[in-house]
């Protein structure tokens, strides 16, 4: 596998960096290869090196710094595995967070559910994320609200404003989102000590 970190193919030196990551052995070759890949000139890599490191409990400075250099990237996709890996370092400070943020706000649908899903791991449930994941709701692509419900469900946030916005979206939207925001309501209201959804959260608006 360190051999392969070299070969001329980037699909194989990206896999070979995540099987690294997944074989949980943190031995010096392993770490200063996987270091070694953070400095590559394919994003893909450094970030799939970043997650192997992080995976091998190697969070430092520099891995942190390669994956939000990554998550500055045109490519979507290399923003979407930037922020996924974000979320697998655990290190919800607010530099971090403020990164995974303006992706949900400014990026593509692709990007934007790799932030939702890193914000939801980060287990950070302060104003900013919650705002941010309701905003998320209300997004015209199927799947960030879908991922953003089931995130809102995994942060539990319960606040009337998420309660009665996962209501809305359960009634109002497309099967798909609709069955996530039903369920996410559901386990939250489980989760204040109540079976009484529909009741919970009309309460609100029925004044």
């Amino acid at each position: 596998l360190l051999q392969t970190l070299h070969d001329t193919n980037s699909l194989v030196r990206e896999a070979a960096a995540r099987a690294l990551g997944q074989l949980g052995r943190a031995d010096d070759r392993i770490v200063t290869a996987l270091h070694q890949a953070l400095h590559s000139g394919n994003s893909l890599l450094q970030v799939d090196a970043a997650e192997a490191l992080a995976r091998l409990g190697q969070t430092d400075e520099a891995i942190v710094t390669t994956v939000l250099k990554a998550l500055q990237n045109d490519d979507f996709g290399v923003q979407r595995a930037a922020a996924e890996a974000l979320g697998r370092l655990g290190h919800p400070d607010d530099r971090i967070v403020a990164a995974l943020l303006q992706t949900l706000q400014s990026s593509e649908p692709f990007a934007q559910e790799g932030a939702v899903q890193a914000l939801g791991r980060l287990g950070r449930a302060d104003d900013r994320i919650v705002s941010a994941l309701l905003q998320a709701l209300r997004s015209y692509n199927i799947f960030v609200p879908s991922v953003a419900a089931r995130t809102l469900d995994w942060l539990k946030a319960t606040s009337p404003q998420v309660l009665q916005a996962l209501w809305e979206l359960a009634n109002q939207r497309d099967k798909f989102v609709s069955n996530d925001a039903f369920i996410a309501l559901w386990q939250l209201a489980l989760f204040r000590g109540t079976d009484r959804i529909n009741g919970q959260v009309t309460r609100g608006t029925s004044g």
